[in-house]
């Protein structure tokens, strides 16, 4: 009797939704390929954002040649006003500074710091 071996769905459909590619708008991002991890998760990669322009994922926007245009003007305008101008650091809410939980002395730049505080140390 033969065993017949089935092929994760998931996989099949990542692979027509998503697929590794340099960020088509910036070209400085690179969408990597799905890990296993990643799949067993229910990612399947079409909610990925590339951190430095903010294009959202979507293979149906590389059809459409005026859109690729708009986003990349669109891109090009803000690196023009900010040479250093990244999605990522770009929508990022601030730093929020906070004191030491422990002692109260020390002041923290921000609420997500995991430093150590000089005097409790």
């Amino acid at each position: 009797m033969k065993v017949r071996k089935e092929k994760k769905k998931e996989n099949k459909n990542c692979s027509v939704k998503y697929k590794p590619m340099i960020c088509p708008i910036c070209g400085e991002f690179y969408f990597p390929k799905l890990r296993q991890d990643d799949i067993d998760l229910g990612n399947d990669g079409t909610e990925s954002i590339c951190y430095v322009c903010g294009w959202e994922y979507n293979l149906k926007d590389l059809k459409d040649p005026n859109l690729i245009k708009e986003k990349k003007e669109e891109f090009k305008t803000k690196r023009d006003e900010d040479p250093n101008y990244n999605y990522l650091d770009a929508t990022r809410p601030p730093a929020k500074p906070h004191l030491c939980p422990v002692c109260e002395k020390y002041m923290f730049e921000d609420e997500g710091s995991y430093d150590i505080c000089p005097y409790c140390y």
